[in-house]
C-alpha cells in the first residue's frame, strides 16, 4: 500500500499599518484623533489611547489628585 502526501506550501501576507496610529486603503492617512494609539484600519475610529490618555476619542488626559 503506498501513501501519497501532497505538501501544501500558503503564503500569507499580511496588511497592516506601517507604524502605529494609521488607517486608510494604503495604511498612510493618521489617525483624526491625536492622542489615539491605534485606530481602526478601515474607518479611522480610535480603537486604543495613548498611554495617559482616555475617553472616547481619548480626548481626556488622567486626572492626578492631590490631598491637601
Amino acid at each position: 500500500m503506498v501513501h501519497i502526501f501532497k505538501t501544501l506550501k500558503y503564503i500569507i501576507h499580511i496588511k497592516g499599518c506601517p507604524a502605529t496610529g494609521c488607517y486608510g486603503s494604503n495604511n498612510t492617512l493618521p489617525c483624526p484623533d491625536v492622542n489615539c494609539q491605534y485606530c481602526h484600519i478601515e474607518t479611522g475610529t480610535c480603537q486604543d489611547c495613548k498611554p495617559g490618555y482616555q475617553g472616547y476619542r481619548c480626548e481626556l488626559g488622567k486626572v492626578a489628585y492631590v490631598e491637601l
